[in-house]
């Protein structure tokens, strides 16, 4: 375990944030010596780790064979501030490394073990409405996730990176916004809206000519804005470590102050993504997108004239059909 782990571990007083699966080992040991049922915790965590990523506070407590308040005393002693927390950031570190084919495995492992099944009888009628009953819960569940992911956005508006942020995009002559695979999927509508609002916006992804000739602009009176989220696109980073290098400002919307992306960019906004689904959930990034576009256009001069101009040419163009 490293020794900033060993400083947090056991000190309540402190937020805890483990960085990988190896951290988590090294803190069970160390928290199992403290008593009896928490030894009993510890081992339960060890071996159901992958599965804990979906379970209750409850369902943890009825598998190792403690009450439900020792489960989270246990947290609370390696460091969180509760169950919920320390199972946020085990969802982070154990989700990082699953692939979508895993992540649909556990949660068919889930449904399967899942009480409601098990104890409905055998006949078809009942077995179909047990399956309903799993998925609803399911679905609550994930729909909680985003709520609680997006409540997690509050702060982040108060910070100085997002206040860089908003005044950039506001500033700078020309933006590029450029991303690869599932982290690029939100940009065309940041994209698209932001071209609304000013000029001199350009979205490039892997793959395309202005990618290629990304590094030609000049870095003096060009920012670019970038989202980087698991799985860390390798193309993507070494993109970013050739602006870095020309000396272009990098302002990074990502996952964790240890993502790749902190060492390169100006600015870093950690944002909160959802990884228990079977694939990344960008709910929080959505609602984050839209806040800043709101933030951007209130420093944009002239802006009602702007859009004034452009639904005159999209009724001359006839870009909307009406009903």
């Amino acid at each position: 375990m490293t020794q900033k782990v060993e400083e947090l571990a056991l000190t309540p007083s402190q937020p805890m944030q483990l960085s990988s699966l190896d951290d988590l080992f090294a803190c069970l040991v160390k928290a199992a010596e403290s008593s009896p049922t928490a030894r009993k915790v510890a081992t339960c965590i060890e071996k159901n780790y992958s599965e804990i990523v979906f379970m209750t506070a409850a369902e943890v407590a009825s598998r190792a064979g403690v009450s439900q308040g020792s489960v989270s005393r246990f947290c609370m002693l390696l460091g969180f501030a509760g169950y919920n927390n320390f199972q946020r950031n085990l969802q982070h570190i154990h989700g990082i490394g699953l692939t979508a084919p895993e992540r649909l495995e556990r949660i068919s492992q889930q449904n399967e073990n899942n009480p409601a099944s098990a104890t409905q009888p055998r006949d078809s009628g009942h077995q179909q409405n047990a399956a309903s009953s799993v998925k609803a819960i399911r679905h609550r569940s994930l729909l909680q996730e985003d709520i609680n992911a997006i409540n997690q956005l509050q702060p982040i508006f108060a910070q100085k990176q997002y206040n860089k942020l908003v005044e950039s995009l506001a500033a700078y002559p020309h933006i590029i916004l450029t991303s690869a695979r599932i982290s690029a999927t939100l940009l065309p509508y940041f994209a698209y809206t932001l071209n609304k609002i000013r000029t001199g916006i350009q979205m490039t992804l892997p793959g395309a000519q202005e990618w290629e000739l990304m590094d030609l602009n000049n870095p003096k009176d060009t920012l670019v804005v970038t989202t980087v989220f698991p799985r860390y696109s390798e193309t993507l980073m070494r993109k970013l470590e050739q602006l870095h290098q020309r000396g272009f400002t990098i302002i990074a919307l990502t996952d964790s102050r240890l993502s790749p992306i902190v060492k390169l960019s100006d600015e870093s906004i950690i944002l909160p993504v959802n990884m228990t689904s079977a694939f990344d959930d960008y709910a929080a990034l959505a609602a984050f997108f839209s806040i800043v576009l709101e933030d951007c256009a209130a420093k944009i001069t002239n802006l009602s004239q702007r859009i004034e101009l452009i639904n005159e040419l999209e009724a001359e163009n006839k870009t909307y059909r009406n009903r």
